[in-house]
């Protein structure tokens, strides 16, 4: 396997897990309002559902971004690569001579 395709795979796993982060505003029996990364973990507690609803705004805005980042990594990895094996195993060379590909992956040029 190769190790750019398994970098890839794990931005992707990661890109999927931070667009899976849910972040929720509770109001407690108690009356304390939390804001909570998923349902186990309090991240901090807010005066009212007002801020708690403005800082989740802003955690979910900041998340989002991330996995955008990550998505455009990987679409930038995707096409670098689509051209290299252009550039590597496309049908003409800059020269406008063939070439063929040997088993093994390596190439050679025609002279003819």
């Amino acid at each position: 396997m190769n190790s750019i395709d398994r970098q890839v795979r794990q931005l992707a796993r990661l890109e999927k897990t931070l667009r899976e982060i849910r972040i929720l505003v509770v109001a407690r029996k108690d009356g304390t309002i939390k804001v909570k990364w998923g349902k186990k973990f309090d991240l901090i507690t807010v005066p009212s559902k007002e801020w708690g609803n403005i800082l989740k705004d802003e955690f979910e805005a900041v998340i989002s971004k991330k996995a955008d980042m990550v998505r455009e990594v990987i679409t930038q990895i995707d096409c670098r690569m689509q051209q290299l094996e252009l550039d590597l195993f496309g049908k003409e060379d800059k020269d406008g001579n063939e070439r063929s590909v040997r088993p093994g992956g390596k190439q050679v040029q025609d002279s003819v």
